[in-house]
């Protein structure tokens, strides 16, 4: 979950991934938030059991100060 104003209940989904493990302890994921614009940004995990139970983790705030675009050269061998 992501909000740019701080609150849960503006947050909005952004991704969603099912789970590795079906018994035993959790594993590892990973996630790129790319479609950001310099700001604040507070971010929420939620995990889902198989149960139904939902348990929310965080939050964890985080400043983009300034976003970057990357031009690469087009080499093409003198053709």
């Amino acid at each position: 979950m992501r909000s740019s104003t701080g609150s849960f209940a503006d947050a909005e989904q952004i991704h969603f991934e099912s789970s590795e493990v079906t018994t035993g302890p959790g594993a590892s994921y990973r996630y790129t938030d790319s479609d950001l614009t310099p700001g604040r940004y507070t971010y929420w995990l939620i995990d889902v059991e198989t149960t139904g139970k939902e348990t929310v983790h965080g939050p964890v705030v985080f400043t983009l100060t300034r976003s970057y675009t990357v031009y690469l050269p087009v080499i093409n061998n003198g053709e």
